[in-house]
């Protein structure tokens, strides 16, 4: 118990792991794990030249037999972990067992590291995480594949000027969920506003 003149102290988050011994993840390849209770576990996920401008996902999936939609908390850092370990990018929220962080090509646009948190909640958490990788420019006449997350974008792009027409005409075809999807030219949207098309679950 503090006394009437002792100032508070602001708690410190320390890492599970020094900052130069904490696991990398490689793009498309999933990493086994757990935590424990209010437990930390961080990740690295280093952007070569091969993935910068290209769309990124995290995916942390609860592997417990219990469904617990708050059972983990994942956040997202560019460069290093601050001190108080909070971000922008963040999901404390699971859909089917899933926590996922998407980072559009637009986001991703220069070489560096990426730092991954997990954090536990009340309970232990057998876990599985990855980064997924997606190309961002279109290869025309083939199927190019895609994930995005819960109110996250990712980005699709072709140049025009290639095609030995003035017609296009993109197929999507959607696996799970609903979204919505946004065409411009000459500049990639930033945000949802018209005109706009929607897809629903069914």
């Amino acid at each position: 118990e503090l006394g009437a003149d002792e100032p508070c102290e602001d708690t410190e988050f320390v890492n599970t792991l020094p900052i130069d011994s904490v696991p990398e993840l490689e793009a498309n390849v999933l990493m086994r794990a757990s935590c424990s209770p209010n437990g930390w576990k961080d990740y690295l996920f280093n952007v070569t030249d091969n993935y910068v401008d290209e769309n990124i996902v995290i995916t942390v999936e609860d592997m417990n037999d219990n469904e617990d939609p708050n059972s983990l908390e994942v956040l997202l850092w560019k460069g290093e972990i601050p001190d108080d370990r909070k971000s922008e990018h963040f999901s404390s929220d699971a859909r089917g067992g899933t926590f996922s962080i998407s980072l559009s090509a637009k986001e991703n646009s220069a070489v560096g590291e990426w730092y991954i948190g997990v954090r536990c909640g009340a309970a232990d958490v057998r876990y599985r995480v990855g980064v997924v990788v997606t190309k961002s420019e279109i290869e025309m006449e083939t199927d190019n594949y895609g994930e995005v997350c819960p109110g996250g974008w990712i980005l699709h792009h072709f140049e025009a000027q290639n095609l030995n027409s003035s017609h296009v005409k993109v197929k999507i075809q959607k696996y799970t969920g609903d979204m919505h999807f946004v065409t411009r030219v000459n500049t990639a949207p930033v945000k949802l506003v018209p005109p706009y098309r929607y897809m629903s679950e069914i």
